[in-house]
Formats: C-alpha cells, sequence, structure tokens
C-alpha cells in the first residue's frame, strides 16, 4: 500500500461544519492506556482505548465477525447491515463494514471496515466519497424528527489513514460520546494495488454535544443507498413495537396457512420479531405500508415477494389476494426491516410503481400476511376496511343467452367447439354440502374468471349454467377442473362439472 498518497486534511467539524456543544477542544493524539469511565462531575475526555493489534488480515477479521453485539453500557442491542457481502462501486471498489465489539465501560462498541480494489490494475481514488472514510463519518438516525440525532464514528490508532485514536468520553450516565468537538479530515487521495486493502477500525459513540442524545432505538444510515450501510438499534429487553395495536383482544382464528399466525394485536414488549402496520382502519380508497421489523438475533427465512391478503367472513377466513414467486428465499437478518405498501380499492385498482394495487374490496375485516418466518410461523396483521360491498358481474367479454332455466355463457373464441382445447362446464344447483364456499371479492381474481362468469347468473327462476371456454380463452378457467365440486356462493350451492373437450 502506498500510505503517503493518502494526503491528511486540516481539521473539520463534522457534518461539513456544523458545530456541536461547548468548547473548542480540538483533535489530540491519545496514549494508548485504556480508558476508565467518567464520573458524574468530571466531563473531560477519558483517554481514548485502543486495542491491541490484530495480526489477521482485514477480510479475515470482517468475515469472522458476527456484526450483533449487546451493550454493556445500555439496555441495547446492535447490528450492522451492509448488505452481506458489502458493496462494490462502479469502479471496483469493495467496502464491508462490520460491528465487532459491544461497548463496555472501559470501551466503546467498535466497527471495522475495508476498502478492496477487484481490478487487476491500479488505482487512485479519494476514499473520501466511501461511507466511513471521509471527513464526515456520521450515520443520521432515520425517522428522527431532529436532525440532530446521529451516531459517529470516531477512527482509532488501529486505522490506516490516521495516525492516532479520536478522543472518545462517557457522559454522566455512562454513555460513549465524542470526545472532541471536530476530527481531523483525511480525505486526501489514496492507491491501491490490486487485490489491495485498506483497513479502518473505529469507535461508534454518541455525538460530543450532552444536549443531544447518545445512541438510541432506530436505525442509522452511513453514505447512501449504491454504497452506504446502517447500524440498527433496539432494546434488548424491550424489542417489542414502539405503538400497541388498537385492536384489543378480537375473536379472529388463524389464517389457513402452513404454520401459527403471529398476529402484530398479541404483540408485546418483548416479542422481537412482528408486522406493523401503518394503520388498522381505513376507508377505501387507502394506502395502507406494513414494516416486518426483525428484532430478534436469528435471520428469518423468507421472501419479499411472498405475501396475501384474506377477509373473515362468518368467521372464517377467505383469500382475496396472494403471491408468492419461487425464487431462492434470501432472508432476513437480525435489526432488518422489510416493506410493503398496498393501496386498496372498492372499485377498480390503480397501479402505482411504488405500491401494490388491489382491488374490488368491499367493507370488512381483513387480514394482511407476509412470507417470512423462522420456525414456520406466519406474521400478520388485521385491517378494518370501510367500503360499500362488491357485487361482481360476469365480465363484457362473453356471450350471455338464457334459455329457460338455463344459461349458456360462451367466450369470445369459441367457435362452436371445434377447437383442441375447448372446454365445456356446467353448474347447477345442489342441497348437498359445499366443499368450499367463495365470496364476492375472490371473484375479481384472474385465476377464478370461470367462477365470476357463472355464480353471479344463478338468479331466481336459475338452475343451470353451462360454460363454453375457447382454447385461446382457456386461461382462468382451468381451476374449474381441478376445484372441489360443490361451491357456496352467497346463499347457493352450486354443482362444478367439467363435461371435457368436444372431441372427447
Amino acid at each position: 500500500m502506498k500510505r503517503r498518497s493518502f494526503l491528511a486534511a486540516s481539521a473539520v467539524a463534522l457534518l461539513g461544519g456544523c458545530t456541536f456543544g461547548i468548547g473548542d477542544e480540538t483533535p489530540t493524539r491519545t496514549s494508548t492506556r485504556t480508558a476508565t469511565p467518567v464520573s458524574s462531575t468530571d466531563s473531560t475526555p477519558s483517554p481514548t482505548p485502543v486495542s491491541e493489534p490484530d495480526e489477521r488480515s482485514p477480510e479475515e477479521r470482517l468475515r469472522a465477525a458476527d456484526s450483533l453485539v449487546e451493550f454493556e453500557t445500555a439496555d441495547l442491542t446492535a447490528t450492522m447491515l451492509d448488505g452481506g457481502e458489502g458493496h462494490v462501486t462502479a469502479d471496483g471498489l469493495l467496502t464491508r463494514h462490520a460491528l465487532v465489539e459491544p461497548p463496555t465501560a472501559e470501551s466503546p462498541a467498535v466497527v471495522w471496515a475495508t476498502i478492496r480494489n477487484t481490478r487487476d490494475y491500479e488505482q487512485t481514488f479519494y476514499p473520501g466519497r466511501l461511507p466511513g472514510f471521509g471527513s464526515t463519518p456520521a450515520g443520521r438516525r432515520v425517522g428522527s424528527q431532529d436532525p440532530r440525532v446521529f451516531a459517529i464514528l470516531a477512527p482509532t490508532k488501529q486505522h490506516d489513514g490516521i495516525g492516532y485514536s479520536v478522543a472518545v468520553t462517557r457522559d454522566e450516565a455512562g454513555r460513549w460520546r465524542l470526545g472532541v468537538r471536530t476530527v481531523d479530515g483525511f480525505g486526501g487521495r489514496l492507491t491501491l494495488a490490486p487485490g489491495e486493502t485498506y483497513f479502518g477500525e473505529y469507535h461508534l459513540v454518541g455525538p460530543y454535544d450532552t444536549e443531544m442524545p447518545p445512541i438510541i432505538r432506530g436505525r442509522y444510515d452511513f453514505g447512501v443507498d449504491s454504497y452506504g450501510f446502517a447500524i440498527s438499534v433496539w432494546p434488548t429487553e424491550t424489542p417489542g413495537p414502539v405503538e400497541a395495536s388498537t385492536f384489543e383482544n378480537p375473536d379472529v382464528p388463524p389464517l389457513p396457512v402452513d404454520g401459527p399466525t403471529e398476529w402484530f394485536h398479541e404483540a408485546g414488549e418483548d416479542t422481537g420479531v412482528y408486522l406493523s402496520p401503518s394503520a388498522e382502519q381505513v376507508s377505501a380508497p387507502a394506502r395502507v405500508e406494513y414494516e416486518l421489523q426483525n428484532r430478534s438475533k436469528t435471520t428469518l427465512d423468507g421472501k419479499s415477494n411472498r405475501w396475501g391478503l384474506y377477509k373473515l367472513e362468518s368467521g372464517v377466513w377467505h383469500y382475496v389476494f396472494t403471491l408468492g414467486y419461487p425464487h431462492t428465499p434470501s432472508g432476513l437478518q437480525p435489526g432488518e426491516t422489510d416493506r410493503w405498501r398496498l393501496g386498496l380499492y372498492n372499485g377498480d385498482a390503480v397501479k402505482c410503481d411504488d405500491y401494490r394495487a388491489v382491488g374490488h374490496l368491499g367493507g370488512g375485516r381483513y387480514a394482511f400476511h407476509v412470507g417470512y418466518s423462522y420456525d414456520g410461523e406466519v406474521h400478520g396483521a388485521l385491517l378494518d376496511v370501510e367500503a360499500p360491498p362488491v357485487s361482481p358481474e360476469p365480465t363484457e367479454a362473453v356471450d350471455i343467452e338464457y334459455d329457460g332455466d338455463e344459461v349458456i355463457v360462451t367466450t369470445p373464441h369459441w367457435d362452436g367447439g371445434d377447437g383442441w382445447h375447448d372446454k365445456r362446464f356446467v353448474f347447477e344447483r345442489t342441497d348437498a354440502e359445499p366443499d368450499r364456499r367463495l365470496i364476492p371479492e375472490q371473484l375479481y381474481r384472474p385465476k377464478l374468471l370461470g367462477y365470476r362468469n357463472s355464480l353471479p347468473l344463478f338468479e331466481d327462476g336459475v338452475e343451470r349454467v353451462r360454460l363454453r371456454v375457447a382454447g385461446d380463452d382457456v386461461a382462468g378457467y382451468n381451476v374449474l377442473k381441478n376445484e372441489p365440486k360443490a361451491v357456496a356462493y352467497r346463499d347457493e350451492t352450486v354443482r362444478v362439472e367439467w363435461e371435457g373437450a368436444p372431441q372427447e
């Protein structure tokens, strides 16, 4: 490594010139002695702790790091969110970050970071553009109304780009903070040979100004999404929702999916994984955002594109909309949050890029669940929707012919039944016990098109509906071949029979 090409900058204030707190301290090179706690009457910076040299390579250090620590100075747990394998910039610089040691009475939490040149040629660049390697190593707390709430990475002597440890101190509450107002910048140019790695060690601390909160519950984002990282913090003993559900002991059955249902309204202060909604009562049209919070110490199996919406009718859950692609599960790591945005409509859904639109929803109680779990459980949340009832009718594309007590429904491409894939179905009233019950909201879903173009036609005097499906229109009707034979809809039960293709 050509260390001399890494040019030191003059002293700069954190966060681009902001000045916090009191006093005019400048960065000082501290001794290698271990820091001692500051008493309640002593507000001077503690001698900054310096760890013993680690003989492992930087890459070995990060691979061995757990990145989840429990504070010994507060009831907090923290984890590093760095995308698993780090991030690669457009010019081939691989950055990785790991949270490797918890804060104790003797030392703040320790963060490691590396930059590796993945190209097969030497590169000279400005590391200050990479998170944790510039002159403003601070992470804003996401969602905080106070822009001054942040966490700071204070370089230690084990950093390749600085020759001393930045002073840190413990406040009266025993929480670690930056011990000086400003930090020497190290924002010059750096040259790395092919495959060479640059290493940085930091102390994770709160701001210098004691009027600002120390590190607290929340997510702190460093850098930008393309190659940034985050540190997630939550109470160790009480990781549960900050705000309780508005539902108090609702009498609802579990969802009809594999595994037990873990409801948001049952989550307590000690619940580590829960699905929190932005609202629990809405009037359609409405948008609702759901967040699955993993505040446990275990990675959840699953995938973001697996979720479902159900409606409760007569004490039974009926699926309204489900989504699930057969992709390889990616999991949700401790400290991570996954999000879903739903647009809910009483009429046709209005599609939008930033949320999933679901239309034709009548009023009633719904449940949303997602496809992440640790031991087969399902995480769900209730939602009450105020809206007029929906009344599905056959699509405009079909031809409807009445013949006494019989109705004949024909899809657009029917040509007399000569097509190889043409299908005939018959729906007839029955007194048999139903094998399945459908609700109006379900008939709007594409794969139940055959039911939509038949069940609503059972008016007074209609005993039978014949459905003729052309080969080009089979999509949405094939499900009829494999469905239960007796289906209840509203106050009627009908038997469904497949009469087969014309040639059979």
